[in-house]
């Protein structure tokens, strides 16, 4: 359970930095959502996938994380923003 923890946080970590990343690229947010369609529907895409292969792969050894564990990763990912 707690190295599906750990790898979850590092996707969550990743995710944000693509954010990141763009955010720097880009004069104010609402450009990226206006001009990067592209972008979001791929961000959002890999978080799907994120979410199946975690919760639902048998084969890949992952335990499924509860509602809370899925918050603490996704807010440990957040943080790494403000860094």
């Amino acid at each position: 359970m707690h190295m599906t923890i750990v790898f979850n946080t590092f996707i969550m970590y990743h995710m944000f930095n693509l954010i990141n990343i763009r955010l720097r690229d880009e004069d104010s947010f609402g450009n990226i959502i206006q001009q990067n369609i592209l972008f979001w529907a791929l961000l959002i895409g890999f978080f799907v996938a994120q979410i199946l292969q975690v919760d639902f792969n048998t084969y890949g050894g992952f335990a499924s994380l509860q509602v809370e564990q899925w918050l603490i990763t996704i807010g440990f990912g957040a943080v790494s923003s403000f860094l």
